[in-house]
C-alpha cells in the first residue's frame, strides 16, 4: 500500500539515525587503560615498573599484561609488588570489572528508545471485512534531552570512575603496608634468632660453669629460662614472618604455596627516607603545608569523586527541568484500513501531562544530595588535612628516632662489643659479660627494625593522603 510506504520510508532515517546515536568515542578507548592512566598519574614510579614488565611480557609471548614470572623470580621491590598486583590480584579484577559494568551502563543511558509499533484488528459484528490499524511511535522527549542524557551519563561514568580509582588506590596502599610488613617481619626475625642463639651460648656456658662447681644451680637455671624465652620468641617471630609473607601473597593474587622472593632488610639509607629538612619545613611553614593539601585535593581520587558526583547531579538537575515534569511524549505514524476497503494515513502524538508529578521529588532528592556532598567536601577537607598535618608529625618523629639509632645507639653498642670481645681475649671480661652486650645489640637492632617498620608504614599512609605528590619530592 502506498500509504504503508510512505510510512516506513519516513521513519528508515529515523531509525538509522537511532542506531547512529550509540556510537560514541567515549565507548571506544578500553576502560582499564583509562584507569592505568590515571593510576599512573597518581603514581609515577608504578608507570614506570609497570611500562618495564609490559614491555618484556609482550616481547616474550605477544600478551597483554606484566610478567609475573619475571617480578616473582628476582628481589621484589614496593612498586613491582603494586604493579604485580595489578595484574594477577583478583580483589583489583573485581574494581576493574565494575568499572566494565559502568561503561555498560554508560552505553544504555545514551541510546535512544526503542521505536513502539501496534496494531489491531476489528471484526464488524454483521460479518464482512476487517477493519485494521498499524501503528509506529517513537518517544521524542528522548530526542529533545539526548544532549543532556549524554552529558549526565558521562558524568555519572566518571564518577564511577573516580570511585573504582578511590578504592584502586587505597588497595595499592594497602599493597605497599603489607610488604614493608613483610620485609620487616623477615628481618626481625632474623634478629630473634641471634638474639636466641647468644641465649643459647649463655645457657650452655652457665651449664658448664656448674658443671664444675663455678656457678650455682640458680644461675644456671636462670640462664637456662631467659634461653627458653627467647627460643620461644624465636619461633614466634620465624611465624609472624611466614604469616606476614602469607598475607602479602594474598594482596598480590598469589597461592599460599607460590615462590616470592622479597628483600632481607628493610631501607634505611638516608637517601631512601624523606629529607628531615623536607618534613621539618611542610611541619612549620604554613605555604608549603598548604600547597601539599592544595595538590592532595586536586589529585586524591576521593577528592575527584566529590567533585564527579557533584557535576552528575547537576547534569541531572539540568535533565529533569528541560523534561518540564513530563515522563513521556511520542510520535507516531497511523495507517488505518477500515472495513469498507477505504485507507486512511495520519500521525498521532501523545505526551504524559504534568499535573501531579511534575518531578519536586526528583528536585528535592536532587537538591538534598548536593547539600550532602557540599556537607562531605568540608569533612574530606578537613580529613585530608588532618591526615597530612599527623602523618608528616609522626614521620618527622620516627625520623629522628631511626636517626638517632642508626647513627648514634647502633654504633655505640658495636663499639662497646668490638671493646668487650677485645677484653674477653685478653682475659680481662668474662663471657657472660661478652654475651650479655651482644644482647644488648640485638635489642637495639629490634627496635631499629620496628621504627623502620612504622615509618614506611607511614611513609605508604603519606603518599596515599597526598596522591603520591610529596614522593615527587623525595
Amino acid at each position: 500500500m502506498p500509504n504503508h510506504t510512505l510510512a516506513v520510508s519516513f521513519l528508515l532515517p529515523v531509525l538509522v539515525a537511532c542506531s547512529a546515536t550509540s556510537h560514541d568515542p567515549h565507548n571506544e578507548q578500553n576502560h582499564e587503560q583509562v584507569l592505568f592512566s590515571a593510576l599512573y598519574s597518581w603514581s609515577p614510579a608504578l608507570q614506570e615498573t609497570h611500562a618495564q614488565t609490559v614491555d618484556t611480557q609482550s616481547t616474550s609471548d605477544h600478551s597483554m599484561g606484566p610478567s609475573s614470572a619475571d617480578i616473582t623470580s628476582s628481589v621484589l621491590s614496593p612498586t613491582q609488588a603494586q604493579s604485580l598486583a595489578l595484574q594477577q590480584s583478583p580483589a583489583i579484577r573485581a574494581m576493574l570489572a565494575s568499572q566494565g559494568i559502568a561503561d555498560a551502563a554508560y552505553r544504555q543511558a545514551t541510546l535512544i528508545n526503542n521505536p513502539g509499533l501496534s496494531a489491531s484488528a476489528l471484526r464488524p459484528e454483521d460479518g464482512g471485512r476487517w477493519q485494521t490499524e498499524f501503528a509506529i511511535n517513537l518517544g521524542v522527549l528522548d530526542w529533545l534531552t539526548q544532549g543532556l542524557r549524554k552529558q549526565q551519563a558521562s558524568a555519572e561514568f566518571r564518577a564511577a570512575q573516580s570511585r573504582v580509582l578511590d578504592a584502586l588506590s587505597a588497595e595499592l596502599s594497602s599493597v605497599s603496608s603489607t610488604y614493608f610488613a613483610a620485609v620487616a617481619a623477615r628481618q626481625l626475625d632474623t634478629q630473634y634468632q641471634q638474639a636466641a642463639e647468644t641465649a643459647r651460648l649463655n645457657a650452655e656456658l652457665a651449664r658448664q660453669l656448674n658443671e664444675a662447681g663455678n656457678l650455682s644451680e640458680l644461675d644456671w637455671l636462670r640462664y637456662d629460662s631467659e634461653f627458653a624465652r627467647r627460643q620461644q620468641a624465636a619461633q614466634q617471630s620465624r611465624f609472624h614472618a611466614d604469616e606476614a609473607l602469607a598475607a602479602l601473597k594474598l594482596k598480590l593474587g598469589m597461592g599460599f604455596n607460590s615462590e616470592l622472593v622479597i628483600p632481607q632488610v628493610l631501607p634505611d639509607t638516608e637517601n631512601e627516607m624523606l629529607d628531615i629538612n623536607r618534613l621539618k619545613t611542610l611541619s612549620q611553614n604554613e605555604d608549603e603545608f598548604r600547597q601539599l593539601l592544595a595538590s592532595a585535593w586536586e589529585k586524591r581520587p576521593d577528592a575527584r569523586l566529590l567533585r564527579d558526583s557533584a557535576t552528575m547531579l547537576q547534569k541531572r538537575l539540568g535533565l529533569q527541568a528541560q523534561r518540564f515534569g513530563m515522563t513521556e511524549a511520542g510520535v507516531g505514524l497511523v495507517t488505518e484500513r477500515d472495513s469498507d476497503g477505504s485507507n486512511a494515513s495520519g500521525f498521532e502524538f501523545d505526551l504524559s501531562i504534568p499535573v501531579f508529578d511534575q518531578g519536586q521529588t526528583t528536585d528535592a532528592y536532587v537538591q538534598a544530595q548536593l547539600e550532602q556532598l557540599a556537607a562531605d567536601k568540608q569533612t574530606l577537607e578537613l580529613v585530608i588535612e588532618n591526615q597530612l598535618g599527623t602523618s608528616i608529625t609522626r614521620l618527622l618523629s620516627l625520623t629522628s628516632q631511626i636517626m638517632q639509632l642508626r647513627d648514634e645507639d647502633i654504633p655505640r653498642h658495636q663499639q662497646m662489643l668490638d671493646l668487650a670481645l677485645q677484653e674477653y681475649n685478653f682475659m680481662l671480661t668474662g663471657a657472660f659479660d661478652l654475651l650479655s652486650v651482644k644482647q644488648d645489640q640485638n635489642e637495639n637492632m629490634i627496635r631499629y627494625i620496628g621504627l623502620l617498620q612504622q615509618y614506611w608504614v607511614e611513609y605508604a599512609r603519606l603518599m596515599q593522603f597526598s596522591a603520591n605528590q610529596e614522593h615527587h619530592h623525595d
